[in-house]
Order: structure tokens, then C-alpha cells, then sequence
């Protein structure tokens, strides 16, 4: 039933924008007539026929008025496809006078628009009324700019605004099998199970809003903005050219992630023989990693993960019909691919352990040469020593070099290189030399500082 507020208001604009310019219109004429009648050498004023005349007058003004109604509503149907000249006046004076009744009206929901497509609404825009369901959301775009988010509720669109994107609210749930390649270059196919909304935390806060009766499925203007605008364009030859927020979040993000972990992993890795995947080190990290990671991508998106799981994997082959030969044929070129990767890794391995050990060697070398330049230096040193007094004596020499070599064998950077047998030998060589009798006129070389016997003792 047409609102009576609505209707007054119709009519009295239809006063101001109709009648009062025709009222004045018939004024004028029957003015002119009655002025022209004397200079027409009429005597006196006949009112019907001054009546008439007046009307007469007034045909090209009609005219003119019909022809702006008329062509107005015409290049509306030839533009918006209307369905002819009749629903393009009638979008003119729901236009210019306002909405009397609920027509035009469309609905949204379940994330789509229903009602009557066709209608001025759904082509041009606003005036008209808009039902919003709880489980949508629309965005509305007027004169080619992003005007405001309706949430549920009934909302009158104003002149040439329309619905620009309808976000749906619902949890939604999809399944896509993702393609990848393995660390050792194996393509696979692995099904990614993600659970997600669109995003129902305001900004700066990780706690979602409450649902209500009113409203079961909350959300931020923000997040539906997001994800409205998330639109992305592909080749003009795919099928899904147009991808959406929901895709987005699953093909977007979901699916580029999950490529990017599986490529970190070999096979063998992935499809241990009798290791369950719920029990598989590497799924679970997989799986640790798209839970921790894929809620603060998606974000961006305006949307929520709710959960996100990975299902069943398979070596991919797709073949046609028939084709067992070829079926085969790839099986054995996924093997060949699989021994040339764990080769390369092996090889790879070999060499790093072939230049580790070269590095250790070279390295003991240089130690060995520093530890023999030491005793050089030590013997000399002590050999000095001795030269340097007036008289010495063979036996003094030996045996200052003896107690030399043993006091260097008890350095362990100096031990470590030489044998078990030289150093047995050179104890019974000191011994021996001890209980020999020293010359007539020679004596025994006095120990440093008590050095050697702490060595010893040590």
C-alpha cells in the first residue's frame, strides 16, 4: 500500500513541475487573445471561443512538454535496454516525483540479487527499495563511485544508485585441488580443505564480534570493502576470467601458499611407505604452517580462516582414456626423474664432505709443521744454552737434548703427532743416560726452575 507521506509529496512536486507551468500557460494565451481581439476588429469577447483560441495556442507548449518527457524516456530504454519507452517514463517520474509505491524493489539474498532483474533498479539505479536478507551484503556504487555498505535491512537507494557487488556472509567451504611440484621436481595433486568467512574483527582487535538473532552472521564495513574490491581479472580465455574474494582466499592465497611449502619437501618425504599422513613430520609442519600463516594473509582479503586442513595426495598424471602405454611411459620418466634428483643430492653431499675433509687435512698439516718448527726452535734453543758456557762436554749435550725432547713430548699439541714407540724408546734413552757415569772434569746439566720434574710429576 503507497505510503500517504509519499503520495503528498508526489503530488505536490507534480503541482510545482506540471500544473502550475501549464496553469501559466493557459493564462498567458487566454491573455493574448483578449488583447488581440480588438486589433482583430472584434467588438465584443466571446469566452467559448476565446477559451478555444487559448487552447489552440497552447498545443505547441503541450507538444514541447510531451516531447521532453518523451525523448528522455526514450534514450533511457536505448540505453539501459528498458524494454521500451514506457518504462523509461515511468523511471522519470519515479525520478522526479519519488517513490509512491514498493516498485521498484529487488532482494538480495543468499549472496545474489532476486526479484525482478529487468526492472529500473536493477539496470539504472535508485530511486527504489533494496531488501537485504542477514545472510548478504551489499556495496553500492552511484555515478561510478563507491557510495556506502548496506547490511541487512530495507534501504531506499537513492537516484542512480545501485547495487555494485554483493558480498556474501555465510561460512563458506571449498575444496580445490592444488598442483605442485616437489623438492626433487615431482608434480603431485593435493586437495587444500578451507573453511572461511568474511572477516568479523574490527580493526586493531583479533576477537570476532558476537552474532545476534538480528544479525547471525557479523561483519565490519571494512572487511566487506575489502572484500568487494577484491577482484581480479585474468585472461580473457579462461573460463573463471572473473575471480572473487572466495577465490582469492583460496586460489590466491591458499593455494600459492601450500605450492610454496610442498616444494620444500621431497617425495619420499611426503609419501612415506606405512607412515600415515596424520602422523607424517612433514604434513604436520605443512599443516602447523597454512594454520599459523593463511589467517594473516587472507586478511587483506576482508575474510577469516575458520579452519583449513589438507587432504588426500596423488602423483599427478592425467591421461586420456586408453592410454595405458603412455601411463607407463610417464610412470617410469617420474621414476628416472626421482633416481637423477636423489643422485644429484648424493653427489652434492659426497663433495661437501670430500672438501670438509680436504680443509681438515690441510689444516692438521699446517699444525704439524708449526709443532715441528717448535722443537727446532726448542733444541736450540737449549743447545745454545750449553755452547755458551766455557766447557762442554758431549755427555752434557746428549743429555740436555733428551731432557729437551721429553720435556717437549709432555706438550699434548706436541704429542699428538708423534708416535707411542719414540716416546718409549726416548724414556729408556733418558733412563739410560741418568745412570751412566758422567765424565771426569763434567757435570750434570742443572734442571731449569724444576721444570722437567714438575712435567714429570704431571
Amino acid at each position: 500500500m503507497p505510503s500517504l507521506k509519499r503520495l503528498l509529496r508526489a503530488l505536490a512536486k507534480a503541482l510545482l513541475v506540471l500544473a502550475l507551468p501549464f496553469l501559466g500557460l493557459l493564462v498567458v494565451a487566454i491573455a493574448v487573445e483578449i488583447v488581440g481581439a480588438p486589433l482583430r476588429g472584434e467588438e465584443e469577447i466571446h469566452l467559448l471561443k476565446t477559451a478555444g483560441f487559448a487552447l489552440l495556442n497552447l498545443v505547441p507548449a503541450i507538444a514541447v512538454m510531451c516531447a521532453a518527457l518523451l525523448i528522455p524516456a526514450w534514450y533511457l530504454d536505448q540505453l539501459y535496454d528498458l524494454g521500451g519507452i514506457g518504462a523509461g517514463l515511468d523511471y522519470l517520474r519515479i525520478a522526479v516525483f519519488g517513490q509512491v509505491e514498493a516498485d521498484p524493489w529487488l532482494v538480495v539474498k543468499e549472496g545474489r540479487l532476486q526479484g525482478d532483474l529487468t526492472n529500473s533498479l536493477a539496470k539504472i539505479g535508485g530511486p527504489g527499495l533494496l531488501v537485504v536478507y542477514n545472510d548478504s551484503a551489499v556495496v553500492t556504487e552511484c555515478r561510478g563511485v563507491l557510495k556506502r555498505v548496506l547490511g541487512p535491512g530495507y534501504h531506499r537507494l537513492e537516484r542512480f544508485e545501485r547495487v555494485w557487488e554483493i558480498v556474501d556472509l555465510r561460512p563458506q567451504h571449498w575444496r580445490y585441488t592444488v598442483n605442485a611440484l616437489t623438492r626433487d621436481g615431482i608434480p603431485i595433486a593435493c586437495d587444500v580443505d578451507v573453511l572461511f568467512k568474511i572477516d568479523d574483527r574490527p580493526p586493531g582487535s583479533d576477537t570476532p564480534i558476537r552474532p545476534t538473532a538480528d544479525r547471525p552472521y557479523p561483519f565490519t564495513e571494512e572487511a566487506v570493502l575489502r572484500a568487494a574490491t577484491a577482484i581480479r581479472i585474468r585472461e580473457e580465455e579462461r573460463e573463471d576470467q572473473v575471480m572473487k574474494w572466495t577465490g582469492r582466499v583460496v586460489i590466491g592465497e591458499a593455494e600459492g601458499f601450500l605450492r610454496g611449502l610442498i616444494s620444500q619437501f621431497r617425495l619420499d618425504q611426503l609419501v612415506c611407505p606405512g607412515d600415515e599422513k596424520e602422523k607424517n613430520s612433514c604434513w604436520k609442519s605443512i599443516r602447523k604452517q597454512m594454520q599459523k600463516e593463511l589467517p594473516n594473509k587472507v586478511r587483506a582479503v576482508g575474510a577469516r580462516i575458520i579452519s583449513v586442513d589438507i587432504g588426500r595426495i596423488d602423483i599427478q598424471v592425467s591421461l586420456p582414456e586408453g592410454e595405458e602405454e603412455a601411463a607407463k611411459e610417464l610412470r617410469d620418466e617420474v621414476l628416472d626423474q626421482w633416481i637423477r634428483t636423489w643422485q644429484a643430492e648424493l653427489e652434492r653431499d659426497m663433495l661437501t664432505l670430500q672438501a670438509e675433509g680436504e680443509a681438515a687435512l690441510a689444516s692438521l698439516e699446517a699444525v704439524s709443521a708449526q709443532a715441528k718448527a717448535e722443537m727446532v726452535l726448542t733444541l736450540t734453543e737449549a743447545i745454545q744454552a750449553l755452547v755458551s758456557r766455557e766447557q762442554v762436554s758431549a755427555y752434557q749435550i746428549a743429555l740436555r737434548l733428551i731432557e729437551t725432547l721429553r720435556w717437549m713430548s709432555y706438550d699434548p699439541g706436541v704429542r699428538a703427532f708423534v708416535p707411542l714407540e719414540p716416546l718409549r724408546f726416548l724414556e729408556k734413552l733418558h733412563e739410560t743416560v741418568e745412570r751412566a757415569v758422567p765424565p771426569t772434569g763434567t757435570t750434570r746439566p742443572a734442571r731449569e726452575n724444576g721444570r722437567e720434574g714438575g712435567e714429570a710429576r704431571g
